[in-house]
């Protein structure tokens, strides 16, 4: 298509070179061109808002236009911006979305916006909120993109809009809020990140809203009230801490610290209402209180109380703390350790500060873990655990660590900071805990009667004895993890399973049935069943055992009918425990 955007070009240099405006006769005198055609040049000129026509008598003075034109004023947005006319086509696009997606004017005007395969507005869901603005809707919504270039966010503006002509169109503001959504997911990370140290911390930490009401407090702090749980604290207010000097609030209000001194004790503080202190009889304690804006679940948060022992409390504090607590640099250098340092690799505090693991003796396989999780800790900025063991005194020890990164005023991390407990008592009980289950399975295995476990949470079978394999014929790979409803005829019909799986469990007794259940061939047999749950410390069922009793040969009952008996002399109450289906498959047959 022929363009004649040299000749506008001309025109409009020789009208900004003559300000005060030239007739038409002039302007094609002067470009050396015939009336008509120097005419239809300044219509596209005036159309476009590009010149302006001043009358004068019965002249017309054209000039160079004082109005900022529509391109212009989009090409000045900061924002994506596109004009699509009345038949959903692109009639105007600013240069800044252009750059963005590296295409040319020319390549979007006059296509529809989901022919463009472009960012945002090529989405279908895009082009649905298109079409809902192009029947009167004004849409705003949010849209998130990860293209070669990178992960970005946009704010989404679809408007209906009616032009200088009375015709309608569609106009689309895509705003770049890149920047402050992921400055939002880093605060929340933040936060997270926060919540992880303030639960390993060995600082006495306290969270306090807006109201000077606690919402939270790490276990260092329940230690040092003398208590176990949160509830026990009762509901302090932050303000009424005895020794909070006058004005703390207002102080706190503007942005300020505040700090003091306490020697009062929490004895006492849920039963009297007392007001809140520190620590036992004759301890003095330095309390910090900082204006903080954090997120804490549902609540707010809008001070931070801290509670170190006073002068070099904090220090001994640490140094005293059971767990290896250290401070490592982005090279992998101890910045600081605890005394407990000492105990797990022999070398004194002071003597490990500058120095890797490396230096410090450490096998290199637990050398290379430990570097390996720091320099991950302070790429990902994201806190990480692990468990290694070390040989310790002529005996294998098992630790855990926590990683937490510690970040600058700009948000990168500067330091990562290290929480190591000793696991070995939780292994040797989860090495005696597999140990138990197999010596468990391997009497099962002695057992005649078929014995079954069900996950009670997921109704699957989680164990299977070898008197199962024989009895109904399924290998125990195709019985693992399966509904146990397979092995009781068409429907898979049992009563009292798990319909009343809370009334059997609620309690704990075993229960005996008589009923029909299908072996992988097809043969169906008559079993005496038993069910018992086992629950866990706090009462609740975790599996339910399955022992099934082959009694062919034995007069059955009559068919469909199902008998349970209760091995607890209770009989009236487990006549209701079996009304329906226990697998959820149809009833009784």
């Amino acid at each position: 298509m022929k363009t004649h955007d040299a000749e506008l070009r001309v025109i409009k240099d020789l009208l900004r070179n003559n300000p005060k405006g030239m007739k038409i006769t002039r302007i094609a005198r002067d470009l050396a061109m015939n009336r008509n055609t120097a005419a239809k040049f300044l219509e596209i000129l005036l159309m476009t808002g590009q010149v302006e026509v001043v009358e004068h008598g019965k002249s017309k003075i054209f000039i160079i236009s004082r109005r900022t034109s529509i391109p212009t004023m989009l090409d000045r947005s900061a924002d994506f911006i596109l004009v699509l006319d009345q038949d959903m086509k692109i009639s105007e696009v600013n240069d800044n979305y252009l750059k963005f997606v590296g295409r040319a004017r020319g390549d979007l005007l006059g296509k529809r916006p989901g022919t463009t395969g472009l960012p945002v507005i090529g989405r279908q869901p895009v082009v649905e909120k298109i079409r809902e603005a192009h029947y009167g809707a004004d849409i705003r919504t949010e849209l998130h993109e990860v293209l070669p270039t990178g992960e970005f966010y946009f704010d989404l503006r679809i408007t209906p809009t009616t032009f200088n002509t009375g015709k309608r169109g569609i106009t689309i503001i895509i705003g770049d809020i890149t920047r402050e959504k992921k400055s939002a997911i880093s605060v929340r990370e933040s936060e997270a990140n926060f919540r992880t140290l303030f639960g390993e911390s060995p600082v006495g930490t306290a969270v306090f809203d807006s109201a000077g009401e606690l919402v939270n407090a790490n276990p260092a702090f329940l230690r040092l009230a003398g208590v176990k749980t949160r509830d026990e604290i009762g509901s302090p207010n932050l303000f009424s801490l005895e020794g909070i000097p006058p004005g703390s609030r207002d102080l706190l209000n503007t942005g300020k610290k505040v700090r003091f001194e306490s020697d009062t004790g929490f004895d006492g503080v849920k039963d009297t209402g007392a007001a809140p202190g520190i620590g036992p009889e004759g301890m003095v304690f330095d309390v910090r209180i900082t204006p903080v804006k954090l997120t804490l679940g549902e609540q707010q948060a809008g001070y931070l109380l801290q509670i170190h022992e006073s002068q070099a409390g904090f220090r001994r504090i640490i140094d005293h703390a059971p767990d290896l607590i250290a401070r490592f640099s982005r090279d992998l250098k101890y910045l600081y350790a605890n005394r407990e340092i000492e105990v797990v690799t022999g070398i004194t505090a002071g003597e490990v500060i500058g120095r890797t693991n490396r230096d410090l003796g450490i096998p290199p396989e637990t050398a290379l873990l430990w570097d390996e999780t720091i320099q991950k800790v302070v790429t990902t900025g994201k806190p990480v655990s692990f468990e290694f063991p070390l040989p310790h005194c002529d005996e294998l020890r098992w630790y855990r660590t926590s990683c937490a990164p510690e970040r600058s005023g700009s948000g990168d991390v500067v330091s990562v900071i290290t929480v190591t407990r000793d696991i070995t008592g939780q292994k040797e009980r989860e090495s005696d805990a597999a140990q138990n289950r197999k010596l468990v399975e391997e009497v099962l295995s002695c057992i005649d009667d078929a014995v079954i476990l069900v996950d009670s949470r997921t109704s699957t079978i989680s164990f299977v004895n070898p008197a199962v394999t024989k009895m109904f014929g399924h290998s125990r790979e195709e019985l693992m993890g399966k509904d146990p409803v397979l092995l009781f005829g068409a429907g898979g019909s049992i009563p009292g399973y798990p319909a009343n799986l809370t009334e059997i469990s609620g309690n704990s007794e075993f229960c005996e049935i008589e009923s029909r259940m299908k072996r992988k061939d097809g043969e169906k047999f008559p079993v005496s069943l038993l069910l018992r749950s086992i629950c866990d410390d706090a009462g609740q069922t975790k599996n339910i055992v399955l022992v099934v009793r082959d009694t062919t040969g034995r007069k059955w009952a009559g068919e469909g009918n199902l008998q349970c008996t209760p091995w607890n002399p209770n009989a009236s109450q487990y006549s209701r425990i079996f009304p329906a289906d226990p697998f959820r498959h149809g009833q009784a047959t």
